[in-house]
């Protein structure tokens, strides 16, 4: 029932049923945490290689977010900013620095590494517009941070057999 809770949040749809199934036989589980994950189940989470495949988009959206244009410029800077738009120039390599462009470099490679907490401290450096950008996409994150740190907890608590009761 563990093995089957775990490929079923790592395929990244909803766990519901082998949620439930796990919670029978594992009855002395820690409940909050399955009271928990069971918030999670009917959607699922993303997986890792969901979120690093997405990511480009949401770091194209965090560095335009710092393009504003001053409601005072005039309409060359306007149509300068409009083009601009129009062509998404983004280093891939992490960069070092605290503009939006690098931590968005650094977010990425602690995707790919799997460092989801990093990644969640680096995204909290964003200037409030790139953070306002990404919201919906770190919120994935953090639920798939979530829901690995309890799935990891619940699992090595039922096979030790040290789980507590609540």
């Amino acid at each position: 029932a563990a093995s089957s809770l775990k490929n079923a949040v790592d395929r990244g749809g909803a766990f519901g049923a082998e949620l439930e199934a796990f919670a029978t036989v594992a009855q002395d589980v820690d409940g909050e945490a399955v009271a928990t994950l069971r918030s999670f189940a009917s959607g699922g989470v993303p997986t890792l290689s969901q979120l690093v495949d997405t990511y480009p988009v949401v770091a194209n959206s965090i560095i335009a977010s710092q393009r504003m244009i001053d409601e005072g410029a005039g309409i060359g800077q306007r149509l300068l900013n409009n083009m601009q738009g129009l062509v998404s120039v983004r280093p891939i390599d992490e960069q070092a620095g605290d503009t939006p462009t690098a931590i968005s470099t650094r977010i990425g490679a602690r995707l790919s590494e799997g460092d989801l907490s990093t990644a969640i401290g680096e995204w909290e450096a964003l200037p409030d517009a790139a953070k306002a950008a990404s919201q919906d996409f770190i919120d994935q994150v953090r639920a798939r941070q979530t829901v690995d740190g309890l799935l990891s907890n619940i699992l090595i608590s039922a096979m030790s057999g040290t789980a507590s009761t609540q």
